[in-house]
């Protein structure tokens, strides 16, 4: 097996574990930083500021370029400079890319970028399939987002406003769905959520966990991808304070380590 990690510096490596321990190779150098990188319908793929890059690993370990994805034209506020914070496939033939200006839609068969206009000027810090709803997409200061059949959905916020900032999505056995913002962790009913989309006058209900539950901080980190792990049936979430372990589908504490 192999550990795939990458370098500000566009450096991506891997780990190989050997009979005499792991081994380290430079597979491939990028022009930009790497922002992301996944592997999607047979095919290993990176996110960078300039591009999405389809990448075709040699028998020897080294990757080369299958197909290159420039962000070549300028769409409202997304346009070269923009950072990119994350990818996600939407089926076979759609990568949304998430900047910190708003979301591009790749078509992969016909190779276009098309912008989707109600992130213009929005900063992207997740975007996410979650089950019982539709793509997620979490914004920083300005909410969240249900994408579904081409259209955009703002979605409920919690009376303090909490929501404003949502790093990642986080659905458990249970059908609640966990999100760490700047203000601690917010859980609502995916049911709930649901029956909102559906009519907007139905109020979710919403419950914090922060410091006075035993936090160390209410500030969760985000932008990346990653934003959290699982293991099982434990959750893994970067915070300022550490990253944070929790159960969720048997809540009764959150660890610091």
């Amino acid at each position: 097996g192999r550990v795939w990690f990458q370098e500000t510096a566009g450096q991506l490596w891997y780990l190989r574990k050997t009979e005499g321990g792991y081994q380290s190779q430079k597979v491939f150098q990028f022009p930009y930083e790497i922002r992301q990188v996944s592997w999607f319908n047979g095919g290993f793929w990176v996110l960078t500021n300039s591009a999405v890059y389809r990448m075709i690993e040699n028998s020897d370990g080294t990757l080369v370029v299958g197909r290159q994805y420039p962000y070549s034209m300028k769409f409202g506020d997304v346009q070269i400079g923009s950072r990119a914070y994350v990818f996600h496939f939407a089926g076979k033939s759609r990568v949304l890319v998430g900047f910190n200006t708003g979301i591009l839609s790749l078509d992969l068969k016909k190779g276009e970028w098309d912008e989707i206009r109600e992130f213009s000027g929005i900063s992207i810090r997740s975007i996410e399939q979650v089950e019982g709803l539709g793509i997620l997409a979490g914004s920083y200061g300005d909410g969240y987002f249900l994408i579904s059949e081409g259209k955009v959905l703002k979605m409920p916020m919690d009376r303090e406003g909490r929501l404003n900032s949502v790093h990642s999505f986080i659905r458990d056995k249970r059908g609640y769905l966990w999100m760490p913002t700047n203000e601690g962790i917010v859980r609502a009913s995916v049911g709930e959520l649901a029956e909102y989309v559906s009519d907007h006058s139905v109020s979710p209900s919403f419950r914090i966990f922060n410091e006075r539950d035993g936090l160390l901080s209410n500030e969760f980190n985000g932008g990346c991808n990653p934003a959290y792990v699982v293991s099982g049936d434990t959750v893994v979430v970067p915070s300022t304070a550490g990253l944070v372990m929790f159960l969720p589908n048997n809540f009764c504490k959150i660890v610091y380590y």
